[in-house]
């Protein structure tokens, strides 16, 4: 079955290994030859028999070719296996000349040939001849061994399709096949996928193409589920970390203490004299279901653990808006994952959860201080806020009176303004900040709140954003330290008072408890891939609405554990160049003061078609290669890498290949991450540390962040979009006048756009020219900071498509009541 199939790449024995190559095993295994080391070679790449054996093969260290109808020189490749299986269903045709003196000769196949030899004309062949795919009277001349034909490979096959029945009959009284890791084995012993799981590097991971290059793999939950992860306190300590300095969420998951002594260290800044490796994945124009930037991560970590180099991959945590809505979670695919699959797309360890508490708590404080405000006489109001006993004889519903003295908040506001009074002076039409939720819910754009009977005097029309966009959020993930997170709450413009004048988080009291909220979701979670190596993963604002990188914080405690090592941390910056990682330079890197050492643009013959839009393939290639200049035009190596899909022709793969040399004076870097896992890409790998050694380490911003608003939001929309100029509507003139006016025209700028375009309107494919970019909207982000532009029709909380991706996700029940989450994209 495919899925079984799929088991067998992440494993040595799935739940079920296809009859006939346990039967073959179960020969060569009789026959007592070393395997490991030796060189075996397998004509044919069928499903239930020349893929499974060519797996099985490799699972025992052997160095595998596999030779199918379009090989060439079959003979001469199969004169030098130690181990020749043949199974290519066409009769008697390997002879001789295929075959090494002494070699082990597995004959699959099996034929019937109408003969008048009388041997078999009364028998119960009755006239016919049972024939292998090997001429055996030529080959058992020089074979060591070989299997005959009948009475070999054939009888030895229907005993494991018994033995495969019996095994499913345990498995299904005793326990769930998702659980199974490794099943067990003919002769009864027991090998969990976790034994063979070293770090760092992995040699026995099996490549997942067997010449097919495309199997059916099974789906990501279900390769995921066959994984038994590693024991994050091993992985931990692979990392130098004590497991007194990490907080464990189970088993398999961990975040990084940052308020321990020994711990501390980690966020000290490196500079660009550091001896490890950053290294930053982003991508062309997307498609709307996405080209694997993170699978592609995932595979280049595995491969360079494979190679026996560290590494770690810093990516964002999922959102739940994709995760049940259109594009589906983002934990990778196939081969290239981030185990346990159900925590990573879901709640994770709460930390989206958290930011949707403080964000949504600060929104409850200014709305009721609103209220308070307009039903409060000033000295009453600052009786309550000082704590002070009142002499009201009826004092409002709701408003205590003990004596809790001055909050140090309200200290701080009048040594800053020297004004002693405690009224804010807002109203309702003042209020900037709105409220989160990590669901697309289209229908709460635009909301009106106050309607009760005692809130009327502060009702007012506001909305709901997503939290993954929200300023919180990417507070969150441009936080160099717990101090930096305060410092940065503590600077949220929430609204403005009756003047005009900005009012904090901090006029409204609410930092010291939205950092207490946000005290466990500043640090890192500690995951691992399919091929056990580790993973940071934390934050998770979104690219298009939002600044699209995962955490400083992470990356800066993966540079320092990689310094010893000369390792390497891999980062993301979503969607394309001209989205996640022009704001991962321009706004990330501004505030880490890092630099990468690399770049890596993935893209797939899936996006190039779409940007040919029904044209010449090359065509679509002009995007991709758009973006390789853009990457370049920051000063840093950039490499592209095709992501290999289930779909591609070899000839649409060659065409790529010429015309992005032909276009950028490089091929890309053809990868293969789903179907083979970090195998799929040693070559990107190799690239990647070539492209490293011959970095300066340091990058070249398109703008300074002292240079007007025009001239940054002018110098994005030429050099990135390739946009003729912005225009900037009357709305957005007057906000920036009051933002420069209060001395915030020196932040860069985050662009809010369509992800699917390098334009503004996402139906201008490919590289589109002759536009004009207009800046819809402006917002402050005071504690991110940053600008936030609002390119055309852009929203911030998106909706759900007709076929959301949330009905394919249910719940499985097993005999024994214990619950496993399915469906999971």
């Amino acid at each position: 079955h495919p899925s079984t199939q799929g088991l067998l790449m992440p494993q040595p024995t799935p739940p079920l290994v296809p009859c006939t190559a346990l039967a073959v095993m179960r020969i060569l295994d009789e026959v007592g030859l070393p395997l490991e080391g030796k060189r075996a070679v397998v004509m044919g790449r069928s499903k239930i028999a020349g893929a499974p054996i060519a797996a099985l093969l490799r699972h025992r260290n052997m160095t595998v070719t596999v030779c199918h109808s379009k090989s060439q020189n079959t003979p001469e490749i199969a004169r030098s296996a130690d181990v020749l299986v043949v199974a290519i269903g066409q009769c008697e045709l390997v002879d001789e000349t295929y075959v090494k003196p002494g070699a082990v000769v597995v004959d699959v196949g099996i034929h019937l040939k109408k003969t008048s030899d009388r041997r078999f004309m009364n028998s119960r062949m009755d006239g016919f001849q049972a024939l292998g795919d090997t001429k055996q009277t030529e080959i058992q001349k020089l074979a060591s061994h070989l299997t005959p034909v009948p009475g070999g490979v054939g009888p030895l096959t229907v005993a494991m399709v018994l033995h495969n029945t019996i095994q499913c009959y345990k498995d299904h009284n005793t326990e769930k096949l998702s659980e199974i890791s490794s099943g067990t084995e003919v002769n009864g012993s027991e090998d969990r996928i976790a034994g063979a799981y070293g770090w760092p590097g992995n040699k026995e991971m099996p490549r997942m193409v067997a010449e097919g290059r495309y199997p059916e793999i099974g789906s990501d939950s279900q390769i995921n589920l066959a994984y038994k992860p590693r024991d994050v306190q091993d992985i931990a300590g692979d990392l130098g970390i004590d497991k007194k300095h990490i907080r464990l969420y189970g088993n398999h998951m961990a975040k990084i203490g940052l308020n321990t002594g020994a711990n501390a260290s980690l966020l000290h800044t490196l500079g660009n004299n550091r001896k490890s490796k950053y290294v930053a994945v982003s991508g062309m124009t997307p498609t709307k279901f996405g080209e694997g930037k993170t699978t592609t991560l995932l595979g280049l970590c595995q491969a360079f653990a494979r190679k026996e180099i560290m590494s770690i991959g810093a990516i964002r945590q999922p959102s739940q808006g994709p995760t049940f809505g259109l594009k589906g979670g983002a934990a990778g695919g196939g081969m290239s994952q981030v185990a346990p699959i159900t925590d990573m797309n879901l709640h994770l360890t709460g930390d989206i959860h958290a930011v949707m508490a403080a964000n949504n708590l600060l929104a409850a404080q200014i709305d009721a201080r609103v209220l308070h405000e307009k039903k409060l006489s000033d000295a009453l109001l600052e009786k309550h806020l000082l704590g002070m006993k009142t002499k009201e004889n009826d004092p409002p519903p709701g408003y205590g009176s003990q004596q809790l003295g001055p909050p140090a908040h309200m200290l701080r506001r009048i040594d800053r303004l020297g004004d002693a009074t405690s009224a804010l002076r807002l109203s309702v039409k003042d209020v900037l900040w709105r409220r989160v939720l990590d669901t697309n819910d289209r229908m709460l754009r635009e909301i009106v709140i106050g309607a009760g009977l005692r809130e009327q005097k502060a009702k007012r029309t506001t909305g709901f954003d997503m939290a993954a966009a929200s300023e919180v959020m990417a507070i969150v993930s441009l936080s160099t330290s717990m101090e930096d997170l305060y410092k940065r709450l503590n600077n949220i413009l929430a609204a403005t008072d009756t003047n005009g004048r900005f009012l904090t988080a901090d006029d409204f009291g609410a930092v010291g408890a939205m950092a207490a909220l946000l005290k466990d979701a500043i640090e890192p979670t500690l995951m691992q891939t399919l091929e056990g190596s580790p993973v940071l993963v934390h934050g998770g604002p979104f690219a298009n609405i939002a600044h699209g990188n995962s955490s400083i914080i992470a990356d800066m405690i993966g540079l320092s554990l990689m310094e010893d090592h000369e390792g390497y941390v891999i980062t993301e910056g979503g969607f394309g160049s001209d989205m996640g990682l022009e704001k991962f330079f321009h706004i990330k890197c501004n505030a880490s003061g890092l630099s990468p050492d690399c770049v890596v643009i993935v893209g797939t013959v899936k996006a190039i078609r779409h940007h040919a839009q029904g044209g010449p393939l090359k065509e679509g290639c002009l995007n991709l290669a758009k973006h390789l200049d853009i990457a370049r035009k920051f000063g840093v190596p950039a490499i592209a890498a095709i992501n290999v899909h289930g779909s591609d022709s070899t000839d649409e793969l060659d065409v790529v290949s010429r015309t992005m040399e032909e276009l950028t004076g490089f091929p890309p870097i053809i990868t293969s991450p789903y179907f083979e896992g970090g195998e799929g890409c040693m070559a990107l790998a190799e690239a990647v540390e070539d492209a490293c050694q011959a970095s300066s380490g340091s990058h070249m911003p398109l703008y300074k962040t002292s240079d007007s608003f025009y001239k940054k939001m002018d110098t994005i929309a030429r050099e990135v979009y390739g946009a003729d100029g912005i225009e900037i509507t009357d709305t957005a003139r007057e906000k920036l006048a009051i933002f420069g006016g209060a001395g915030y025209d020196h932040l860069p700028i985050c662009v809010a756009k369509t992800q699917y375009s390098l334009s503004h309107d996402p139906h201008l494919l490919n590289v589109p020219s002759g536009f004009t970019v207009p800046v819809r909207n402006l917002t402050l982000s005071g504690g991110a900071g940053f600008i936030c532009a609002y390119l055309g029709d852009i929203q911030t909380m998106p909706g759900l498509p007709v076929r959301p991706a949330l009905m394919d996700v249910d719940v499985d029940i097993d005999a024994r009541g214990e619950v496993s989450v399915i469906g999971l994209r």
